[in-house]
């Protein structure tokens, strides 16, 4: 699909063409975010509170020593500290 042109209604509201919201799953209710870079804007589908929720925990979680062979649990440890430095 390639350029859909809406045209903004009088309070600055915008119709989200049906295609679209079927592909996305955008629903009546739904949420969604709006941004802008390089001159353009964005809209993307808000994550529920739950995803949010979940991926705030799994970035923190840090996973308990096990005892495994010598040196794999050094790997993952060097591992982890990159993902968490990015």
């Amino acid at each position: 699909m390639v350029g859909i042109k809406m045209r903004v209604g009088p309070k600055g509201q915008v119709v989200i063409p049906q295609a679209l919201r079927s592909e996305f799953g955008i629903d009546p209710g739904a949420e969604v975010i709006f941004d802008h870079a390089r001159g353009n804007i964005t809209i993307q589908k808000a994550k529920s509170n739950l995803v949010a929720v979940f991926e705030a925990l799994a970035a923190q979680a840090k996973p308990a020593k096990v005892d495994i062979c010598h040196g794999v649990y050094e790997q993952y440890e060097a591992r982890w500290q990159r993902r968490k430095s990015t």
